[in-house]
């Protein structure tokens, strides 16, 4: 056989969990056609020689619906050899669309998605009305594969219009809806995904459409995928802030009993579900949380202050009024007492927890008369000064011009860590979260393929390479109904990545690139991974694109595998 693509003297990890073998692979017309010692001629060859050779990473949880609109290759995930990634999550999609919806669509992406409002309008085309139309366009040039879910918040808006924010749907809409989610799924979506959280506000701080959806509506639009037969579901319950509650463990385990389709949430396990052979999967967060934050920034994203109310109401201010309000005392009482009580109540506003004060610290100052400050935390700030939590902080900030870099971390302690290990051992956990493609302005996640492997392989030595592989390949793959991905054998789809298992790991970290509106972006470099292949072509040579456009939207079809 003459082969399109070779890869030679590689450590071969195909996906399965199996010991890796040392073998050549193969590759014809987009499709692994070989695992062997191969003596056929090829049109290019690789040679992988101390290097690992495994099916392409599959990332279950990213929001590049708006990104890839301007940015096909996925840039900052294909550089983490990721070759599929799944998007449309927590309800957010950016059709069904009518036109005079367009602007709310962008603000709400603007919001919840952490772009600012310029980069989306220039971004965006809006070519689209339908999801099948949304689903042409992004076709016409992709370098990452796209596994697409409809969103709740846009079916909603494209039945109620301006009223999706406000009120219950009636049985005759919720009929309507159903038929969209119909349409979509005909159209080649993945399934059905959902946000109910409190923590999710649009531009004007209202509640995102699918927060005001009775369970009724939900149970409803999820059972048009399980008629089908194909797809999943992705839910964001209404108690995942603090810890999934009774009345919504009941309620994802009925939704995935009667439906029968596998359900994805992001949070812990919900060991109810596993006992009741429901297959509700935990999409576990490997990275610890670590984010740098000023309070120059003007943005209307969803902001970690948000909980706090004030925080958030100030951060949502242009610089003058920021500045103004940040020394009105009546306004910093309030600060101070959010700063040690964040929102509970949904009526109130975003629910999201408070920063852990013990642990952000002062990044990076902007004047060397403040250099004795960094490193330090603000609980140890406060206590050195005598002063209130807020008053330490925002002191600091406000002496910098509000120019100083804060650290803010959540670490996780012994038992923490000893449950997150035990989790990802569960058959119902899957790797993630990246939310790749929002929060341009901070870290996004998408380097938790590179994490893992660095971190859980080489330096803890948690899992076995093989282990960690088949959870980053095949684990998700047949969560999502991805029959032709996620293992390295002959018949499957040629999704691979090459990398270097010693070296593997964050080269740098931080802004950086243009993208439209002239902002810059939040990028986790890598170092170690060789090639990035998608459908049998090569897309990413390192960091550097080789120019071909290979990715395909996956369709999942009606016996619930993908079609390319």
């Amino acid at each position: 056989m003459e082969y399109d693509l070779v890869i030679k003297n590689g450590a071969v990890v195909d996906g399965s969990g199996l010991p890796m073998t040392h073998a050549d692979v193969g590759i014809k017309s987009g499709v692994v056609a070989d695992v062997g010692r191969i003596r056929g001629r090829a049109h290019r060859t690789i040679d992988a020689d101390g290097l690992v050779v495994a099916p392409g990473f599959i990332d279950p949880h990213t929001h590049y619906d708006a990104q890839l609109c301007w940015d096909p290759l996925a840039l900052t995930s294909t550089w983490h050899g990721v070759t599929t990634v799944v998007t449309g999550n927590c309800g957010y999609t950016l059709a069904p669309v009518r036109p005079q919806d367009r602007d709310y669509m962008t603000r709400t992406f603007a919001k919840v998605e952490g772009m600012s409002l310029e980069t989306l309008e220039r971004g965006i085309s809006w070519e689209w009305e339908s999801f099948a139309e949304y689903l042409g366009v992004l076709e016409r040039r992709l370098g990452v594969n796209v596994v697409p879910y409809v969103g709740h918040t846009a079916i909603r808006r494209y039945v109620l219009g301006g009223e999706a924010s406000e009120r219950r749907a009636t049985g005759g809409e919720i009929e309507r809806m159903e038929a969209e989610v119909r349409r979509a799924m005909d159209a080649g979506a993945a399934g059905f995904s959902t946000a109910l959280s409190p923590s999710a506000v649009g531009w004007y701080e209202e509640p995102i459409p699918s927060r005001l959806a009775s369970d009724d509506e939900v149970e409803r639009l999820c059972g048009v995928v399980g008629e089908l037969h194909a797809g999943s579901l992705m839910i964001l319950p209404r108690s995942s802030v603090f810890g999934i509650d009774d009345h919504d463990r009941a309620f994802l385990i009925r939704v995935a009993q009667e439906t029968g389709c596998n359900v994805v949430i992001q949070t812990r396990l919900v060991q109810e579900a596993i006992d009741a052979a429901a297959p509700v999967f935990g999409l576990l967060q490997v990275r610890q949380f670590d984010r740098v934050f000023s309070l120059k920034k003007t943005s209307k994203g969803t902001s970690i202050l948000d909980g706090m109310l004030s925080w958030g109401e100030v951060m949502r201010q242009n610089l003058d009024e920021r500045l103004r309000l940040l020394r009105d005392d009546a306004f910093r009482q309030a600060m101070r007492r959010d700063a040690l009580h964040p929102n509970t109540d949904p009526a109130k506003g975003v629910v999201l927890p408070g920063l852990p004060w013990d642990t952000t610290y002062v990044h990076r100052t902007a004047l060397e008369r403040n250099k004795r400050h960094e490193g330090k935390s603000i609980a140890q700030l406060a206590a050195e000064q005598h002063k209130e939590i807020a008053d330490a902080l925002l002191d600091l900030a406000l002496d910098e011009g509000l120019d100083t870099l804060f650290r803010t971390c959540r670490a996780r302690d012994h038992d923490a860590e000893q449950a997150l290990r035990r989790d990802l051992r569960s058959p119902y956990a899957l790797v993630g979260i990246s939310d790749a493609g929002a929060h341009l302005d901070r870290d996004d996640g998408a380097d938790y393929t590179t994490y893992f492997l660095q971190e859980y392989v080489r330096n803890q030595q948690v899992f076995t390479l093989e282990e960690a592989v088949r959870m980053l390949t095949l684990a998700p793959a047949s969560v999502f109904g991805l029959r032709d991905r996620g293992l390295l054998r002959p018949g499957y789809a040629a999704d691979i990545v090459v990398f270097d298992p010693q070296r593997i790991g964050l080269a740098s970290k931080g802004l950086s690139g243009e993208i439209p509106g002239g902002d810059e972006r939040y990028a986790a470099v890598p170092e170690g991974v060789e090639y990035t292949i998608v459908n049998g072509e090569v897309l990413m040579r390192g960091l550097h694109h080789e120019g071909a456009y290979p990715g395909r939207v996956l369709r999942v079809t009606e016996k619930g595998g993908a079609r390319r």
